[in-house]
C-alpha cells in the first residue's frame, strides 16, 4: 500500500496550520489557502466514472462536483484496515456533522462487493446513505481510479488469503490506507492516512475551515 510517488510523499506535503483563530490574520498565519492542494496534489486526477451506489443507483464522477468530499477505497471482505477507515469515516461525518460534506467508499471488490452487500456493510456505519455513499461497479475501472488516476498502488495478494462472507477464501488486495480529500472542482486538495491521529485531526480541522455549514 505505497504510493508509486512515495519519494515525494516523504517531502512535508501539508504546509497547513489549521487551527481554529478569530485572528483576522488568521489566514495568512496558517500558509496557503487550505482550499487550494496540497503540495505534489497537481500530478493527481479524479478519472471519469460510472459506476452504481448501494442502491443500484447509478452514480457518476458528477457527484463530486459543487461539494467537498472525502473518499476511500475498501472491500467488505477485508479484515485488516477496512473497519478501522470505516470507523474514521463515521467519526468524520459525526464531528462534521453541521457541514456540507459528502462521503463516498468505493469497492475495489465488486465481484464481491455488489450493491446489496454494500449496503448491508453500510449499515453498520451510518444510517444516512444521502451522505455516505457506496460505490461499487467494473472492476477495471475502478483500478485505474487508483492506479491511472490516483497513482496508488493496488495489487492482489495470493499468498494472504481472505475469507469471504458466506464461505470461501479470495486473495486479499493490498489498496491505499488513505482518506482522499476531493474539492468541489473535482481536484484533489489532500490525502490522509487513516491510522495517524494528526492527519486524521488535521484533515477534521481543514474541513471545518473550507466546507459550507448544512442548510
Amino acid at each position: 500500500m505505497t504510493f508509486r510517488w512515495l519519494s515525494l510523499a516523504l517531502l512535508p506535503l501539508l504546509a497547513l496550520s489549521l487551527s481554529a483563530c478569530t485572528d483576522p490574520d488568521a489566514a495568512s498565519k496558517r500558509g496557503p489557502d487550505p482550499r487550494e492542494p496540497n503540495e505534489h496534489m497537481d500530478a493527481l486526477q479524479v478519472l471519469p466514472f460510472e459506476l452504481v451506489n448501494q442502491d443500484e443507483q447509478p452514480v457518476t464522477d458528477a457527484i463530486l462536483e459543487g461539494r467537498y468530499s472525502v473518499v476511500d477505497f475498501i472491500f467488505t471482505n477485508c479484515p485488516f484496515i477496512c473497519p478501522t477507515m470505516a470507523v474514521e469515516m463515521s467519526r468524520l461525518s459525526e464531528d462534521l456533522g453541521a457541514h456540507d460534506i459528502q462521503f463516498i467508499s468505493i469497492s475495489v471488490d465488486p465481484t464481491n462487493d455488489t450493491p446489496d452487500r454494500l449496503r448491508q456493510y453500510g449499515s453498520n456505519f451510518t444510517d444516512d446513505f444521502d451522505r455516505w455513499m457506496f460505490l461499487t461497479g467494473d472492476r477495471s475501472l475502478i483500478w485505474s481510479l487508483l492506479g491511472d488516476g490516483l497513482q496508488f498502488n493496488i495489487d492482489e495478494d495470493p499468498n494472504t488469503p481472505v475469507n469471504i462472507a458466506g464461505g470461501g477464501t479470495m486473495a486479499n488486495i493490498n489498496h491505499p490506507a488513505h482518506l482522499i480529500l476531493i474539492g468541489p472542482n473535482k481536484r484533489v486538495l489532500g490525502i490522509y492516512h487513516h491510522n495517524f491521529r494528526s492527519d486524521m485531526d488535521e484533515l477534521a480541522e481543514r474541513l471545518r475551515l473550507i466546507a459550507p455549514t448544512r442548510e
